[in-house]
């Protein structure tokens, strides 16, 4: 069977139409899989010819040298196993569809056996991507196209940016989908699949082909054929069909290419076969326990040996040493990149993330050692990204206490504004958090500071209903008349949620029950709409006016006749309400 250029060309309808960018990727791609070979193979013949071969030659010949190094498409790549059938039935009724499994599995090996057929039988154009954009920049309405997407969302560690990317673009890439001849087929690792923050992205995960699952795993005749593929001999496949572990095994493409390059004169094929797991174990142990793979030591002689500084280049995307290792807390890896004279103050500068530092991004994931070691080393403790969040905001915003009072004990600022005048004060009193560092925030923070919709500390406090907020805003000078952008006060706020103790206390320091909003409304008026029958007594007991209509000429009599109230009707009667009041406006 031919192995078409169309699995790698991006672009193009013909294999003489090729052009240096699609050629150069083609290589690229193809020497990072001869890399990865490399991981379980000392022989470096394969690599030297490639090199020889791939900055002199055509595309063709560079596909055929990757395809006989068993890189890119090895024989196995041909064998018809169950998933293959079943997976393509659902592709040819499905626009999308995601294939899982573990590492070893051969989902990579399905995904481009069922480009091919698309290409062979149906004529479409095969289109590998990494990101999600590619499919918006890279689709032609007038083909036929599958975009191949190999481990979306990351290879060994799920890639939140890339599931966020992919969130953003679903609703343009369903459209593409829904009005042209576009298909798209992703594999993804199984332990990726299972992040929350994947499963919410239903391009990805509304149509999950798993391959180790009951429903779409290989037959034991689909083992023994991928078996023969990779060249056993034909007394080791026999030996094997007596085993029940081969017969079960869900990785058999993993295990065969293992023996393959593990295999001695003195291997036991039945052994190996039936303790691959245990032979695997003791090699990642002997090399877990080998310092020279410690990604600490890796970076400090990388730093040692390297003619120039590295410490502070950045990757594609803008991410630093030290971002990443913020990212993942690691603390070693910071330390060693801190005493190299790593600034720990370059943000990123991609479309998603601009202005994001290793501080904000340690904020995010909560990363408390992390936050410290890089105040211990001096980090400018204030600074905003795009949306002008402090670190501070963000920490208040995930609600660790731990780290906003850490930053508060160093000097984080809390009137810092965001771009929606939000200060970090506005954040924690609304994720209720205010009351575990309070006493911090009341000496460093301005308690009148309005965000963009005018709403104050206060008027916060009142809305959630956090009382024991409301008094230490109060003991620090909030004012009480701050009004929001429709003139609504923390006391109209108050009563109309139903906060007895925070209306009773504003009420009690002298508030006026009578300002009204943009419509004329009273705080009566509102919490008799909502039925607080205790705050309509209260506001009553201090002296609010129960005869003040609104712009629409309703009194909260009315209000309470027309909901059904009986018991707020007799407690404004009482007081003196005149039923026949409707045009008392003030």
């Amino acid at each position: 069977m031919d192995i078409s250029l169309h699995y790698l060309i991006s672009g193009q309808s013909s294999e003489n139409d090729l052009d240096f960018e699609n050629t150069r990727g083609i290589i690229y791609y193809m020497k990072e899989k001869l890399r990865e070979n490399e991981l379980f193979s000392l022989n470096d013949n394969s690599k030297e010819s490639f090199e020889n071969v791939t900055d002199t030659v055509s595309v063709s010949k560079a596909v055929t040298v990757a395809i006989n190094s068993g890189i890119y498409f090895s024989d196995s790549a041909l064998v018809e196993t169950r998933p293959v059938k079943l997976i393509d039935k659902i592709l040819s009724e499905k626009d999308c569809l995601t294939i899982t499994g573990v590492s070893g599995s051969g989902k990579t090996v399905i995904l481009y056996q069922l480009a091919d057929k698309m290409f062979q039988q149906e004529g479409y154009q095969i289109v590998t991507a990494n990101n999600p954009s590619d499919v918006l920049a890279k689709n032609d309405d007038y083909l036929k196209q599958l975009f191949v997407f190999d481990d979306v969302c990351g290879k060994f560690s799920f890639d939140p940016i890339l599931a966020d990317n992919w969130n953003l673009r679903s609703a343009k890439i369903r459209k593409i989908l829904k009005e042209n001849r576009t298909k798209i087929i992703f594999s993804c690792r199984a332990n990726i699949s299972k992040e929350l923050m994947f499963q919410s992205v239903s391009i990805l995960a509304d149509n999950i082909c798993d391959i180790q699952s009951s429903e779409f795993s290989m037959t034991t005749e689909d083992n023994f054929k991928i078996a023969a593929s990779h060249n056993l001999h034909e007394i080791d496949l026999g030996r094997l069909k007596t085993t029940n572990d081969f017969k079960s095994s869900k990785c058999i493409p993993l295990f065969c290419n293992l023996y393959n390059v593990l295999r001695t004169d003195d291997t036991n094929v039945l052994h190996f076969f039936s303790h691959c797991k245990e032979i695997l174990e003791d090699k990642m142990r002997l090399i877990a326990n080998n310092p020279m793979c410690s990604l600490y030591d890796v970076v400090g002689v990388l730093l040692k040996i390297t003619p120039f500084n590295v410490v502070n280049m950045a990757d594609e995307v803008g991410r630093t040493a030290l971002y990443i290792a913020a990212e993942f807390n690691d603390i070693h890896t910071g330390k060693i990149l801190l005493s190299n004279r790593c600034d720990s103050d370059i943000s990123r500068s991609d479309e998603y993330h601009e202005g994001e530092s290793p501080l904000h991004i340690a904020a995010f994931k909560c990363n408390y050692e992390f936050i410290q070691l890089l105040i211990e080393n001096n980090v400018q403790i204030n600074q905003r990204n795009a949306m002008h969040m402090t670190a501070l905001h963000i920490s208040c915003t995930k609600e660790d206490v731990p780290s906003v009072q850490l930053l508060l004990r160093n000097g984080a600022k809390t009137n810092i504004p965001d771009t929606k005048m939000n200060i970090p004060l506005h954040t924690a009193i609304d994720k209720g958090i205010f009351r575990s560092c309070g006493h911090s925030f009341t000496k460093k923070a301005d308690p009148n500071i309005c965000t963009s919709e005018k709403l104050s500390p206060l008027y916060v406090a009142c809305l959630k209903g956090h009382f024991e907020i409301v008094k230490m805003l109060w003991n620090s000078g909030a004012d009480m008349y701050l009004s929001d952008l429709n003139n609504r006060t923390p006391l109209y706020v108050a009563s109309r949620e139903g906060h007895f103790d925070i209306v009773k206390f504003i009420l009690d320091n002298g508030a006026d029950p009578n300002k009204t909003n943009v419509a004329n409304r009273t705080p009566l008026f509102i919490a008799t709409l909502e039925g607080h029958l205790d705050i309509v007594r209260y506001l009553l007991h201090k002296n609010a006016d129960l005869n003040i209509a609104t712009v629409d000429r309703e009194t909260p009599f009315i209000v309470a006749f027309r909901e059904g109230y009986d018991d707020i009707i007799e407690l404004l009667l009482h007081n003196g309400a005149d039923p026949n009041s409707r045009y008392h406006i003030k």
